[in-house]
């Protein structure tokens, strides 16, 4: 464990790696972080190196990708709407408590002819098992989850 700056302790490793190199405004994000992190139990699904491999993973594909995502600070009510910007949707990944991602590819045979709907999702799910990431599957996407909350129990694809 580890003291914040405000004195208070951390639970998590590299935190201290983690906060070199930064602003001051900066470094006490990351300590609201780590303590919303220890009030709320939080406990970790991903590290550094995962998310990494999550994002080289999802690169080649990122034109039919979707993303909606929740951070460890917000409510599930701002998480509603997807987005397609995997490096908005990537940013600032230590916050994320989960990141929904859906592969669907839009093709479109002509101006005034309906587009067709092709349903990516067991690409997406080779790419996200070849990476070594963690995820649950539900209807129409799949869950990355960057921390697990007391009680939740994800049902983890294999």
């Amino acid at each position: 464990m580890f003291e914040t700056e405000a004195g208070e302790v951390c639970r998590h490793r590299c935190y201290l790696m983690f906060i070199q190199g930064m602003t001051e405004e900066q470094k006490k994000d990351a300590e609201r972080l780590a303590r919303c992190i220890n009030r709320e139990q939080l406990v970790s699904v991903m590290n550094d190196t995962k998310w990494q491999r999550l994002f080289n993973a999802l690169q080649p594909m990122e034109c039919w990708l979707d993303f909606r995502r929740k951070d460890v600070r917000e409510s599930d009510a701002a998480s509603e709407s997807w987005h397609t910007d995997l490096y908005h949707m990537m940013g600032g990944w230590r916050s994320i408590e989960w990141l929904d991602i859906r592969a669907r590819e839009t093709i479109w045979p002509g101006f005034l002819i309906k587009p067709k709907i092709v349903d990516k999702t067991a690409t997406l799910i080779e790419a996200v098992k070849g990476a070594g990431v963690p995820f649950s599957r539900h209807e129409n996407y799949i869950r990355i989850w960057g921390y697990v909350r007391p009680g939740v129990s994800p049902q983890w694809e294999r």
